[in-house]
């Protein structure tokens, strides 16, 4: 699947595997903005940002957002409904003003608005920030359902190393509206020498083994989960 993006100073395509969660990501904000920021030439892709623009309940936001993206549904409110349950929002939320919302509650409602367009690609802006760990956890059960279940391919765009490491598949590192390097995230995160050359924040479970293998001589393996790092590390010690 090929999106192409146009920006005031450049052209450029990219190639997206299909039904995968997908990172993009950069060595600084400007670069994943520059993302966000350019015009799609595809119109098959929902993009989501990181804020809530609506203000007042969440019926009024969804309305609005159907008319804005000029979406041609035959029962807008059955869509809207279906949206809800598919990101395990109760029909009660409709009613509820937006800004009484906990931040997952919002960032369930930030996807649901995104559902409303039936695309194929879903892009979201930094999905997990301001949440905790069993939020996380809540949020990515729910990407993998629209994947596997929906066969979305979904694209999260951020400069965190650490959930792109773990929740994402592929992924595209970005420089200056260029990609210059992609490939399956956990082979980009363990090349440290890249990440550090280009600027790019290492995760801190591969900080801990990059470290072990250099400073201690262990030859322990790139893990997504520390609980594995330690098994290693007490086979090889």
């Amino acid at each position: 699947m090929e999106i192409i993006f146009s920006s005031k100073t450049s052209n450029y395509s990219i190639t997206f595997p299909v039904n995968y969660i997908i990172g993009m990501t950069g060595s600084s904000e400007k670069h994943y903005s520059d993302i966000l920021n350019s015009s799609i030439n595809n119109q098959d892709i929902s993009i989501i940002r990181n804020k809530m623009i609506y203000l007042g309940n969440l019926y009024y936001a969804m309305k609005s957002e159907i008319r804005k993206k000029r979406i041609v549904l035959k029962n807008p409110d059955k869509k809207i409904i279906d949206a809800l349950k598919i990101v395990g929002l109760s029909v009660e939320k409709l009613n509820q003003d937006i800004s009484t919302f906990s931040t997952s509650e919002k960032k369930l409602a930030l996807l649901a608005l995104g559902l409303l367009k039936n695309t194929k690609v879903i892009m979201i802006e930094d999905p997990f920030r301001g949440l905790d760990y069993q939020q996380e956890k809540v949020l990515f059960r729910l990407l993998k359902k629209l994947q596997d279940k929906y066969k979305k391919s979904i694209i999260l765009v951020s400069t965190n190393s650490e959930y792109l490491y773990q929740y994402t598949e592929y992924l595209f590192v970005m420089k200056n509206n260029k990609v210059i390097k992609e490939g399956r995230s956990y082979d980009i995160y363990k090349d440290i020498r890249f990440l550090r050359d280009n600027k790019i924040h290492v995760p801190k479970i591969n900080e801990i083994t990059y470290l072990a293998q250099k400073n201690k001589n262990i030859k322990i393996d790139y893990h997504r989960d520390v609980r594995d790092i330690i098994k290693d590390i007490y086979r090889h010690v």
